[in-house]
């Protein structure tokens, strides 16, 4: 059967977002192997636990670390980066003008993105958690999975829509390691069949993408849900 019109344009469209990823991860791995050969692995940043958004008896001096190491991460990578535009943490005059409404895979309201940096692609870091400081999370029995620090979200066309988890909004873990995509076939955190499935209705749906993405270089998922690393990778 001949593609319709509509189906050309997404086709077209989801290749550029395969394109767009893959700059994307590439770039952050570099600047993120330049920020370990001058300060050593992050491990030894002296950085500290993120406090969570909905934690709201984090007292002054909490935020104030919090702050002061997610921004110290966004710094390391932004010296290796083309920046236009860098919002700290804790800004929050700044944080308000770029907060926007985000979305999970299947389009329900997922909270706020913030974009912290601006890159001269036009493409952003929309936010960095630290959740182990020490990098000794184990998300998955790889080298890097054993050995997660945090996670770093990116927007692939910045404010542009849809602004959605899996679309053009994707999610990389920090490791000890480098900067790797969440969703792989090991990633028993965030894994493929619940994260990116249009059937889920998790808020998180969508987080499980990237790899997919990346490495199968296609989004397929968007059209059909029996996919698996494993098994099927193409709806038909």
């Amino acid at each position: 059967a001949a593609m319709t019109m509509p189906t050309v344009i997404n086709k077209g469209r989801e290749k550029e977002t395969v394109s767009k990823l893959k700059k994307m991860h590439s770039v952050l791995n570099q600047a993120f192997i330049m920020a370990v050969k001058d300060n050593g692995t992050p491990d030894l940043w002296g950085m500290t636990t993120s406090v969570n958004s909905s934690n709201t008896t984090a007292s002054d001096d909490e935020l104030a670390k919090d702050h002061d190491s997610r921004n110290m991460f966004l710094n390391m990578l932004a010296k290796n980066l083309k920046v236009t535009s860098i919002c700290l943490v804790g800004d929050t005059e700044c944080e308000n003008r770029s907060k926007r409404t985000k979305y999970s895979l299947n389009g329900d309201v997922y909270n706020t993105t913030i974009t912290y940096i601006k890159l001269a692609d036009g493409s952003s870091i929309e936010g960095v958690y630290i959740s182990n400081p020490s990098c000794s999370r184990v998300v998955g029995d790889s080298k890097a999975l054993m050995n997660v620090c945090g996670d770093i979200s990116v927007d692939i066309n910045g404010i542009k829509p849809p602004n959605a988890n899996g679309k053009d909004l994707f999610v990389f873990w920090i490791t000890k390691f480098g900067i790797i995509p969440q969703g792989t076939g090991n990633d028993i955190n965030r894994s493929f069949d619940v994260d990116c499935n249009m059937t889920k209705t998790a808020l998180s749906n969508g987080y499980g993408c990237a790899a997919w993405v990346i490495y199968n270089e296609n989004m397929e998922y968007l059209r059909c849900n029996d996919l698996s690393w494993n098994g099927k990778t193409k709806c038909k």
